[in-house]
């Protein structure tokens, strides 16, 4: 069991969230760092990977979501590659794209919060190569340490170091 229904039941909608006066000003999933935040992006935004959506302790079992797979870390740990799923869309109706991967993770970098804080984010994702370049603020190329290729959907990350729980920290909103 993964974390998607079947095709017919993921038409978009309109999500209306009342009550919450302490969101930034635009939930950008690239800034965005607490709780309620990321409650609200696990909802509306989905990841290469993400957890059983039933209760109990199998809810915290990791299951491929745009991926196709869970992959095994190669390259002593430093390297994890990912081939998408077909057919992923955006609410727009646009296509995902394995170099929209990259683009996520160099606004982590690059963006500030509404208060001009670097992103909560970037401590989970420092050990990308290039990331150590990157200044909160300016804009970030990641295009070293994250390889995506639209003509086989493959993203592969490369890694500074090995990081046993990167699997896990890539189901992070």
């Amino acid at each position: 069991m993964g974390v998607r229904g079947p095709e017919s039941a993921h038409r978009g909608g309109t999500l209306t969230v009342e009550g919450f006066d302490f969101l930034n000003d635009e939930i950008d999933p690239a800034v965005a760092y607490s709780v309620t935040e990321w409650t609200l992006l696990s909802l509306t935004n989905d990841g290469l990977l993400g957890f059983k959506r039933i209760p109990g302790i199998d809810g915290a079992t990791l299951v491929p979501n745009l991926a196709r797979a869970i992959p095994e870390p190669t390259d002593g740990g430093r390297t994890y590659t990912f081939r998408l799923r077909s057919g992923i869309r955006y609410s727009t109706g646009e296509p995902v794209r394995p170099e929209d991967f990259r683009r996520t993770f160099e606004r982590v970098f690059a963006n500030l919060d509404p208060d001009g804080y670097p992103s909560g984010g970037v401590q989970y994702f420092s050990d990308i190569v290039g990331a150590d370049d990157c200044i909160p603020g300016n804009p970030c190329d990641l295009s070293a340490g994250i390889v995506a290729d639209g003509d086989t959907g493959f993203v592969t990350f490369h890694l500074e170091r090995p990081r046993p729980d990167f699997l896990l920290r890539l189901t992070t909103p």
